[in-house]
């Protein structure tokens, strides 16, 4: 069993709701298929890509370019001098208190997800408990798990508990079907496959949810 690392708190400088890390808190990802290299991709819960351990943050919203009055006029990169800027939405987004909290927003259902821990560094800007940061490394330990069960599961859990769990790629991503349909990978041996991709592509331990 891996030990997870102590989840810490920003402390907040002169500048109201804003700190500097390094700062270990808890995150969660989904994956993507990656047709060329066949190694899985972390994405956040709006698809922004983690291709590797270490990330930065950009904005990557645009503003009309000024004097450009034309119908749909062009639109240039939003600048900050730093990122996070406090009166954007920018940054690197993390829970403040996501192992005692429910998670907003969740993943979606019947779609596999990643948890564990990053840590913030650089600016972090603290509005209630969600924090955004200039800077994120991925710490680990990673917890890999199948996805969260369609609502009706809950309401036949007799007849679901003996449908196996498949995961199949569907439209970039990925999707765990409850099912005896010959479909897609068997959910234990893709759990295995993809957490040892995973451990090679951002050099941290990878669990399988539910494994210990």
């Amino acid at each position: 069993m891996t030990l997870a690392p102590h989840v810490t708190r920003p402390e907040p400088d002169a500048e109201q709701g804003v700190g500097r890390g390094p700062l270990v808190v808890w995150r969660t990802w989904l994956l993507q298929p990656e047709q060329i290299s066949g190694i899985p991709i972390l994405t956040g819960l709006y698809g922004f890509r983690w291709p590797g351990p270490e990330m930065d943050a950009k904005c990557t919203l645009q503003d009309p370019a000024i004097g450009d009055h034309r119908p749909g006029r062009r639109r240039i990169d939003r600048h900050h001098r730093v990122i996070p800027d406090p009166h954007c939405s920018c940054g690197i987004y993390a829970g403040l208190d996501e192992l005692t909290r429910l998670r907003s927003p969740r993943p979606p259902r019947r779609v596999p997800f990643v948890t564990g821990f990053v840590a913030l560094s650089g600016r972090v800007l603290v509005d209630g408990e969600m924090l955004r940061a200039q800077h994120a490394t991925i710490i680990g330990p990673l917890s890999l798990a199948l996805g969260r069960p369609p609502f009706w599961h809950s309401l036949a859990p007799v007849v679901t508990a003996s449908l196996p769990a498949r995961v199949v790629a569907y439209r970039g991503t990925y999707r765990t079907l409850w099912t005896k349909r010959d479909v897609g990978e068997a959910g234990p041996m893709w759990l295995q496959s993809q957490a040892r991709a995973l451990s090679l592509r951002y050099r941290v331990a990878v669990e399988v949810a539910g494994s210990r």
